[in-house]
């Protein structure tokens, strides 16, 4: 697939230089006139003064999404953000907070409240990835100009910027202990850093052979990285047409996997039986982590374009996917049919997210819209 035909946008596999608005909002104006909640079928209007949303309406909490009811899923909420590009969004393991990776900065939102709660302001370009610490506490971002976030959470304090050696770092994953975590860089690296100091412990590489034809600005880039719930595994991507995974604890390279034209991103089941990872031809692969074969193939609506964004459901049954026309697809993984689809926003819906609790799946797009869903 050429650059036009992949991004149709600009140039190139995800990066494309997205124009910055005409003007860019003060960050007092910003919060006070855009960052309003619209909740859909609840009555409320957006607010215009003030970043909250009244409370007089209670808030209708949907059902536990299952593959029986999932075809119902609807918009319970647009959690507005201005016309500022959104290439992640996460969940806090509270359930409740929804982190959304705007431009350079977070917004963190209390979706069940109907308030924003705070950003974290950055001061470099577009934000690829975010990632939650499993006690909430700590909040890692990466991005363009290969610039490492740490950010207490709490406090909205930043405890460590942190240089990786890449113009762009594209993934991050936390190890289950909280001690480490890997990130995923534009030129295919995968690094492995200290969860505390930021220190870096490990800088790992592929093999120098191409599986595929190279292309675009960035063709080894480590689009995603997903480390194994037991901690033993590290599984990342590389856009020339590796699924690698890796010894977490020695850095030997266990298995080399060649999935569909242009991986993107990587995601291992709750349970770690299965590693999913998603391709430019729409596809989705589910491998076996016992024999890292590929068990099945997932694929609907070819004329979606890309599949980038994976998400697991709490308990493993299902899988959201988004795509590069807007499309957001939910697949029922054991039966191996797609469940739902409807559009999630423009065009380059880049992240999704599901809640732990299982009540909300979150969207965002390049065009500054952020979506939650769920089943009434």
């Amino acid at each position: 697939m050429t650059d036009t035909q992949h991004k149709s946008l600009d140039h190139t596999h995800h990066v494309y230089n997205h124009p910055r608005t005409a003007y860019r909002f003060s960050r007092r104006s910003f919060l006070v006139a855009g960052a309003a909640l619209c909740v859909a079928g609840c009555g409320l209007a957006p607010a215009t003064q003030n970043p909250s949303l009244p409370t007089s309406t209670p808030y209708r909490p949907p059902q536990p999404m299952t593959p029986a009811n999932v075809a119902q899923l609807t918009q319970l909420a647009t959690l507005e953000n201005g016309s500022l590009t959104i290439r992640s969004v996460a969940w806090g393991p509270d359930g409740r907070t929804l982190a959304i990776g705007v431009e350079s900065d977070v917004h963190l939102w209390d979706v069940p409240a109907h308030r924003w709660t705070g950003t974290l302001p950055g001061t470099d370009s577009q934000i690829y990835d975010i990632a939650w610490s499993h006690d909430g506490a700590k909040l890692i971002t990466t991005g363009e100009q290969g610039k490492i976030r740490l950010w207490d959470v709490q406090v909205r304090r930043q405890v460590a910027k942190i240089a990786g050696h890449s113009p762009t770092i594209f993934a991050v994953s936390w190890s289950p202990d909280q001690r480490a975590f890997a990130t995923g860089s534009s030129d295919g690296t995968l690094e492995i850093w200290d969860g505390a100091s930021g220190a870096n412990l490990a800088r790992w590489y592929g093999p120098s052979t191409h599986a595929t034809a190279l292309q675009g600005r960035y063709p080894l880039a480590s689009y995603g990285v997903s480390w194994s719930p037991d901690g033993r595994f590290i599984a990342s991507t590389r856009y020339d047409g590796y699924l690698f995974v890796w010894d977490a604890e020695t850095g030997e390279r266990v298995n080399t996997l060649t999935p569909h034209y242009g991986p993107n991103r990587t995601s291992w089941s709750p349970n770690g039986k299965t590693l999913a990872s998603t391709s430019d031809d729409g596809s989705v692969q589910l491998w076996s982590a016992s024999t890292f074969t590929n068990t099945s193939t997932l694929l609907a609506h070819p004329e979606a374009g890309w599949a980038y964004a994976i998400a697991w459901s709490p308990n493993g049954s299902m899988l959201a996917i988004t795509r590069q026309t807007g499309l957001m697809q939910v697949w029922d993984v054991t039966a191996g049919r797609e469940r739902f689809s409807g559009a999630a926003g423009g065009l380059g819906v880049w992240g999704t997210a599901w809640s732990p609790d299982n009540l909300h799946l979150a969207t965002g797009c390049d065009d500054g819209s952020a979506l939650v869903w769920g089943v009434r």
